[in-house]
């Protein structure tokens, strides 16, 4: 009996030993192999998500820039014509940035665009996409400000607009506070002001280009506080297409979308009222976005030849895509946005 009872407790054979590690390795590899899936499908969520992300983020931000275009405080006189000043221009010199207070006012135009093979600003940086488009925006802020505020040493130009009919100026534009002096409508108390602001959108090919890290990158070109600064806005933005909504019968509403107001010959789809290359930026009452956003890095899950329609056509009407094989996640973003000011204050 004792025997038996000590081989009993002689343990495992090999043969056993060797099935229990191979059963054990089995199961080790089953959950390294989950957990491996588990986090490649969450690391493409999440750059997925970012990329959905920067999308609407872009859309946002340009449609609430453009919407505010041509809002230049409580004026909203007839205007005799929309400058289109440059938008690499600074506080240096403020009788060139569009604005003329006289019998004929001028502002500057709420939008202006360059097209695909426009010669660009030449403020933009070196790391410009060729051939991309730029978008400027022109409007005041929303925030208004009394002008005995404003510090003598004051730099940032503001708009003031005149609510007493008494006084000679419809409206002041200048960063000294003694020329802003108009009154308001019980022509006692001085009027509020705006600081003017123009921002040019544009597609750079890095974010950061020190590092030439090579993120497309949407950036603008800011005048603001009287200087000009560049500032990163969003990553991952590789194209870009503007379509401009044209107001040519004044009746509030776009008659026709072109690409460039300014061509010289009018489209067929714009035979309603007058063409008129030198003034269309003016009749600009919305504004249609298109724009290709890219994921960061390569993914498994990207198909590998995709086409993306940004709603760009050739001279025949045809549609015009992009064609990519390199395993990136793309997605094409597109939105209209009115512009309530210029509708409702044009001549």
């Amino acid at each position: 009996m004792k025997h038996k009872f000590r081989n009993r407790l002689n343990g495992l054979s090999l043969i056993e030993l060797l099935i229990a590690m191979g059963l054990g390795a089995f199961m080790l590899l089953g959950i390294i192999s989950l957990v491996a899936s588990v986090s490649n499908t969450r690391t493409q969520l999440a750059a997925n998500s970012d990329q959905i992300e920067n999308g609407r983020y872009a859309l946002e931000l340009l449609g609430d820039d453009i919407a505010l275009g041509g809002f230049y405080g409580k004026y909203h006189a007839n205007v005799a014509k929309y400058e289109q000043p440059s938008p690499c221009l600074d506080a240096s010199d403020l009788t060139v940035l569009g604005f003329k207070s006289a019998s004929t006012p001028e502002l500057p135009a709420a939008v202006q665009g360059y097209a695909e093979g426009d010669a660009l600003p030449a403020c933009l940086p070196d790391d410009t996409i060729a051939n991309s488009e730029v978008l400027v925006v022109r409007h005041v802020d929303t925030r208004e400000i009394a002008p005995s505020t404003l510090s003598a040493t004051n730099k940032a130009p503001y708009f003031q607009v005149s609510n007493c009919d008494t006084d000679l100026a419809v409206f002041a534009f200048s960063n000294n506070k003694a020329d802003l002096t108009l009154r308001d409508s019980d022509c006692s108390g001085v009027a509020s002001a705006w600081a003017y602001i123009s921002r040019a959108y544009f597609l750079s090919s890095c974010d950061d280009c020190d590092s030439a890290d090579g993120i497309p990158t949407l950036k603008m070109v800011e005048f603001s506080g009287g200087t000009l600064t560049t500032q990163s806005l969003v990553n991952g933005v590789e194209d870009i297409h503007y379509r401009y909504g044209l107001d040519l019968d004044v009746d509030g509403s776009p008659d026709c979308y072109v690409d460039n107001p300014a061509q010289a010959a009018a489209p067929v789809a714009c035979a309603v009222g007058t063409w008129a290359p030198a003034t269309n930026w003016e009749n600009v009452v919305t504004v249609e976005i298109n724009i290709l956003v890219r994921g960061i890095t390569q993914t498994k899950s990207a198909a590998s030849a995709m086409n993306y329609d940004l709603n760009r056509t050739d001279v025949d009407g045809k549609a015009i895509k992009r064609t990519f094989n390199d395993k990136v996640r793309r997605s094409v973003f597109s939105t209209v946005v009115v512009m309530p000011n210029i509708v409702g204050s044009r001549n």
